[in-house]
């Protein structure tokens, strides 16, 4: 179904006609007229308004509407559809197989060479379930990308296969890791183990490599661009990018590169104090923030290590965290890493309208303020307080507001006053607003008739 209205920047809702029964968390994709401000949203609620014939869809705050947008379009559509997520590029086929033999390997360094140019190094796929739709359009962090790459070695009846890695520094005689090295004519150069660092491909062994190719920063295309089907699925109708594609780039420059590596000895790659576990767990893909705190535990030096991650996916990123920080820790010092948990906030605001104000254009507005703020991923950082005049100040400039008072301020943990004058969560926790605390409606707001103006 097709619902046609206007929408305010930076909106997290929409009241759509009839009513609509939606999947949890299900997908949709706000249109508009002139395609500059498409966007795929996930809905986490929606409600059947009966006195309307109406629904009405909230969607993640971190999926607000843009903001950036120069004239605001005053048409749009609310659509649902089979939503994908797909990535430029194409895989390696040779004789109709995707998998590439490569030379046997021989008693000597083994360094095979692919054919053509145009490997892609990719970061690690975004999780979609239960994240937010503007998760799955965040690049990836510079540094955190791998070669797209598989290797496998035939022996006898049994395959085993290779994995990209960094580097070969800390393989072992038996870690069957390889590393991907470019020439200056960008062609891809496969190097192996030496049974040290690394194992070694058994002499004369049958290798085939399966590997991604890409154009980088051009295949970085603008919404609606996308619209021919390759496939023969009879189903497939049509195909459309409703968002523009990003995260494309080239490869580094050489220049670059010789103005950089004469730094990279200088990187401290040890954790001697607080700063260098906040730095080097950054470093690790998937993680948002990073708090650390050192106390005694009694023997010996204790250092607490709280890590907030992207919603799916924690326990591995935690366990990578825990990984890095200990074989980089000081002798003596015990490293202890664990998840941070969120303590959500109830939150609800009653205003004073001005004399003559749209309430709906209001209550969109003042929503939307809320919701670039606080649901904007790192608003509130781990151990990071708010306090209740922060969420006046946010609220009392928005047009057509006359009075804001806070009926409700607490942490769902907190058993005491409805009304707080600051929050402080305890270490390893963020705050977060409460599921539905932030939902603006006409009953929240008063319009005597002597407010003033």
């Amino acid at each position: 179904p097709t619902h046609r209205h206007g929408l305010a920047p930076g909106a997290t809702s929409a009241t759509v006609e009839g009513h609509h029964r939606l999947e949890p968390d299900e997908l949709i994709l706000v249109r508009s007229a002139d395609g500059r401000a498409d966007a795929v949203v996930r809905v986490r609620h929606g409600e059947q308004l009966d006195d309307q014939d109406a629904t009405r869809l909230i969607w993640d705050p971190q999926d607000a509407l843009r903001t950036d947008v120069e004239p605001w379009p005053t048409d749009f559509e609310i659509l649902r559809h089979n939503l994908v997520l797909a990535d430029e590029g194409g895989t390696v086929d040779a004789t109709g197989s995707p998998w590439l033999p490569l030379p046997p390997p021989g008693s000597r360094r083994y360094r095979p060479a692919l054919p053509g140019t145009g490997l892609v190094f990719a970061g690690p796929r975004p999780r979609l379930r239960g994240a937010p739709a503007s998760a799955a359009l965040e690049p990836c962090v510079l540094g955190s990308s791998l070669p797209a790459i598989s290797v496998e070695e035939h022996i006898g009846g049994d395959v085993v296969g290779w994995t990209p890695a960094r580097s070969l520094l800390a393989a072992g005689p038996f870690d069957r890791e390889l590393v991907v090295e470019l020439d200056n004519a960008d062609v891809a150069h496969l190097r192996f183990g030496d049974d040290l660092s690394g194992a070694r491909p058994a002499p004369g062994a049958d290798l085939r490599a399966r590997f991604r190719t890409g154009v980088g920063e051009r295949g970085n295309v603008r919404p609606r661009t996308l619209t021919a089907y390759a496939g023969d699925d009879p189903r497939v109708v049509g195909v459309s990018n409703p968002v523009a594609a990003i995260g494309g780039r080239g490869r580094e420059p050489l220049g670059s590169v010789r103005l950089l590596a004469p730094e990279a000895p200088r990187i401290n790659d040890r954790a001697v104090v607080e700063a260098d576990q906040v730095a080097l767990a950054r470093q690790e893909p998937g993680v948002v923030d990073v708090a650390v705190r050192t106390r005694w535990s009694g023997s010996w030096p204790l250092v607490e290590v709280a890590v907030r991650t992207q919603p799916n996916g924690a326990d591995e990123v935690v366990e990578r965290v825990r990984r890095r920080l200990s074989a980089r820790q000081l002798v003596g010092v015990e490293v202890s890493v664990g998840a941070a948990t969120a303590e959500p906030i109830e939150l609800e605001v009653q205003i004073v309208a001005e004399r003559g104000a749209d309430e709906w254009r209001v209550t969109s507005a003042v929503e939307s303020t809320l919701a670039r703020w606080l649901g904007a991923p790192g608003a509130l950082g781990l151990g990071v307080g708010l306090a209740q005049s922060a969420v006046v100040a946010r609220v009392t400039p928005v047009d057509g507001v006359a009075e804001v008072t806070l009926t409700r301020f607490r942490s769902v943990l907190d058993t005491g006053s409805e009304v707080r004058t600051r929050i402080e969560p305890a270490f390893g926790r963020f705050l977060v607003v409460a599921s539905g605390s932030m939902a603006f409606g006409r009953s929240s707001f008063v319009h005597p008739a002597g407010s003033r103006r």
